[in-house]
């Protein structure tokens, strides 16, 4: 498993439970089904320590540090 997928329902992170903000999905011709999802912005957020493993991730994402949103 991966830390990142660590859950209480699945301690050891080998399986992906659920998924968030679904887009664009359907049949492949092969029969199976393909998903993607989309819209990280807003979900991260924040400052991170200097030195975070995170940090990283962050920029490569272009997830900008100090960002906060409200909204209804």
């Amino acid at each position: 498993g991966h830390d990142r997928v660590k859950t209480n329902a699945d301690p050891s992170g080998a399986k992906v439970i659920g998924t968030l903000n679904n887009c664009a999905g359907g049949v492949t011709p092969w029969g199976t089904y393909v998903m993607a999802e989309e819209n990280i912005h807003g979900y991260f957020s924040g400052e991170l320590p200097e030195g975070h493993k995170e940090a990283a991730n962050y920029k490569r994402l272009g997830i900008p540090e100090g960002a906060y949103e409200w909204g209804a």
